[in-house]
């Protein structure tokens, strides 16, 4: 996402266009990789999304199937991750920390 002549061939180079072309109309626009164990509510409706018709689909409110993710997300709530570590080829159990809210400097 970060370069825009990246997308080639890639399958949805549609819809990774238009937010490339959404991004340039800010001013300031930073992207960042956030695994799915701190952000469960995008995690639960990119899973749900599989089960829908093609196309858009605005949700007006959070969907009742969210709700104690959305919770648990909002409180910051800790969760595991397993991940593998290449160094040494064995698996460490992580544990990923709240995120930590920063004032926005004027």
């Amino acid at each position: 996402m970060q370069n825009s002549t990246a997308f080639g061939s890639h399958p949805m180079v549609s819809l990774l266009s238009s937010c490339w072309e959404l991004m340039g109309k800010f001013d300031t626009c930073a992207l960042q990789h956030v695994y799915r164990e701190r952000n469960v509510v995008a995690d639960c409706i990119a899973q749900r999304s599989y089960s829908l018709d093609l196309g858009v689909c605005f949700l007006d409110m959070a969907p009742s199937w969210i709700g104690s993710s959305l919770v648990d997300d909002l409180l910051g709530v800790t969760r595991t991750r397993l991940v593998s570590v290449v160094s040494s080829c064995s698996v460490f159990l992580g544990v990923l920390h709240p995120p930590v809210h920063r004032k926005k400097k004027k």
